[in-house]
């Protein structure tokens, strides 16, 4: 994988933890108090302006969001895919 598809595939992995935010109905403000981040951090990774999260940021909003960080990236995965019309 070259460097464009990691950025690429990075973008869609935060874009999937907006989703799974609001799958679960908390705003980025609720979600920031519980992570102890602000709010425009959180966008920050959410819109994917945050270059280079740490692996354990999004081990964590895995576990927040009860969900497996496997399947985050699948989802980015495939959105990424759908996208491109692979």
């Amino acid at each position: 994988m070259n460097e464009y598809r990691i950025q690429k595939l990075y973008r869609y992995i935060c874009l999937e933890f907006k989703n799974q935010r609001q799958l679960i109905g908390k705003r980025q403000e609720e979600v920031a108090f519980d992570l102890s981040v602000t709010a425009g951090h959180l966008s920050r990774i959410e819109n994917g302006k945050k270059p280079r999260i740490a692996l354990h940021t999004f081990l964590v909003m895995s576990e927040y969001y009860g969900v497996d960080f496997h399947k985050v990236v699948k989802n980015a995965e495939e959105k990424m895919e759908l996208d491109e019309g692979i």
